[in-house]
């Protein structure tokens, strides 16, 4: 749990003191830079700001910004900054000096960085690549806080661009092949990637699939465009269709979308999206915007193609949706995501078939700047049923059309990956956990994707995995398996 952080400024003859206090041990460390003084913390800056000591010490201090566990104290003339660490937090001396002792060309750009990286953090982005622009272009730290400022600016191109150039010019350099991989996942970079998967419940359904996705591919500097299109062959016993039949299903589905993301400003974004399928025809759209120290997003989707149950792919499901979400990055290796949902369901011929609320939380935390990358996760994925249409057959039996049922699922897990492995090029993560659904049942998850950069910006990738999970009438054990070629350019 988060410390109250105590702030306190005086001043005296010789000079201007204050001291910053937590309720617990704490680690701190500090920078210095002429009239600036970073000081950053291993806890949390919560309850009492130091943006009080501007009215305590106003004759000393001209600017206080907080992040998240981060304090820039920007001083009104030029003083010698005296730093004393205590076990539950810091004490600082404000002297006036003439001339204050010259800090040293490392701690100036250590300094820089920490600064940067607070601006960024902070939706300044202008102000960090001003930073940055008068370090060392060639240095691999300078070449990731560059990328990390882009990355946070909704620019996930431009960040893979600055990574691609750095690692041209440092090729083992752990740190930028660790920000390749995870800019890439988040499928930023201008490619073409193709799927085949297949994939069997146990007992139930079958379905091999292919999948073609141009992924954002750049038509100028604030514009983006990209459109997935998915070819589905399903197999299912026991599958109930829209008249109230139940039969086994075995035919051949196909949907796509088509989206343009404009970058209005480094903190506003926003995406149109088109989807199709057999008999359907929907749109959405979805704001992202930098603020409260992280991403805000808000959307609206009009009948996207539900296929998560075997009984949505055979009666064309889909759903409208209403979001509202919250992404923030506290640390350089911890980033959270809290998603709100509302959806409302429907099929081919009926118009309802049932609403729900919930959302997701995602908690990543990557502890461990080296390879191999480890990575902690924590996800809930929470949906709750208030109404669902019910059909009664002939027989006076009462069915629901898209088989939906509740679910509140906890996962714990962990990723292991390594980007060099047995040879360069080769690639990949072991990930694995355990899966609790209070509303169904339990069980493991377990998989590995692996991958090799065959020549240039081509790329093949292999995974397989399975989770053992279904709801409290019909278990399931799913597995999973499938390749992808991916083409960057």
């Amino acid at each position: 749990m988060a410390d109250e952080v105590g702030s306190k400024g005086w001043q005296d003859t010789a000079g201007a003191h204050f001291s910053l206090t937590f309720a617990d041990v704490v680690k701190s460390d500090s920078a210095i830079d002429g009239r600036e003084l970073l000081l950053r913390f291993n806890r949390p800056l919560v309850g009492q700001q130091p943006t009080a000591l501007l009215s305590q010490l106003p004759d000393w201090l001209e600017a206080v910004d907080v992040t998240y566990d981060t304090v820039v104290l920007r001083a009104k003339r030029d003083v010698t900054w005296r730093v004393s660490t205590q076990e539950h937090g810091v004490t600082v001396d404000l002297v006036a000096a003439s001339a204050t002792t010259i800090p040293s060309r490392a701690e100036e750009n250590r300094f820089a960085l920490q600064r940067a990286r607070v601006l960024s953090a902070t939706g300044h982005a202008d102000q960090a690549r001003a930073i940055l622009a008068t370090l060392d272009p060639d240095d691999p730290e300078v070449i990731g806080a560059e990328a990390e400022v882009e990355a946070r600016a909704g620019r996930t191109n431009d960040a893979l661009e600055i990574i691609r150039r750095g690692l041209g010019e440092h090729p083992t350099d752990p740190g930028l092949e660790i920000a390749r991989r995870s800019l890439l996942s988040t499928d930023g970079s201008n490619a073409v990637v193709t799927t085949r998967e297949y994939a069997h419940v146990r007992n139930a359904e079958t379905w091999r699939y292919s999948l073609i996705e141009a992924q954002p591919i750049t038509v100028n500097p604030t514009l983006t465009v990209g459109l997935t299109g998915e070819f589905r062959n399903e197999t299912a016993p026991d599958v109930m269709r829209s008249n109230g039949a139940v039969a086994q299903f075995d035919d051949y589905r196909e949907r796509g979308a088509l989206w343009a993301e404009k970058q209005f400003s480094d903190d506003l974004r926003s995406r149109l999206t088109l989807y199709g399928a057999t008999n359907t025809l929907g749109g959405g759209i979805d704001t992202h915007l930098q603020a409260l120290g992280g991403e805000l997003n808000a959307g609206l989707i009009y009948h996207q193609p539900f296929w998560d149950t075997p009984e949505g792919v055979a009666n064309n499901g889909t759903v409208d949706t209403v979001l509202a979400g919250y992404l923030a990055s506290p640390q350089s290796w911890l980033s959270a995501a809290i998603e709100l949902r509302g959806n409302r369901y429907a099929e081919q011929n009926i118009h309802f078939v049932g609403s729900s609320g919930g959302g997701v939380v995602e908690v990543r935390a990557e502890p461990l700047d080296q390879v191999p990358q480890l990575a902690l996760v924590y996800n809930l994925d929470a949906e709750y049923f208030a109404h669902t249409a019910w059909r009664t057959d002939d027989s006076g039996e009462r069915s629901q059309p898209l088989e939906l049922r509740s679910r509140e699922l906890h996962e714990v897990g962990f990723e292991l990956a390594e980007d060099n492995l047995l040879v360069r090029d080769l690639y990949g993560t072991l990930f694995g956990g355990y899966a609790w659904d209070r509303l169904n049942t339990d069980g493991p998850y377990y998989g590995v994707n692996m991958g090799y950069r065959l020549i240039g910006s081509l790329e093949l990738e292999a995974y397989a995995n399975r989770e053992h999970l279904g709801t409290a009438d019909r278990p399931g054990v799913t597995t999973r398996a499938g390749v992808d070629l991916r083409f960057e350019f």
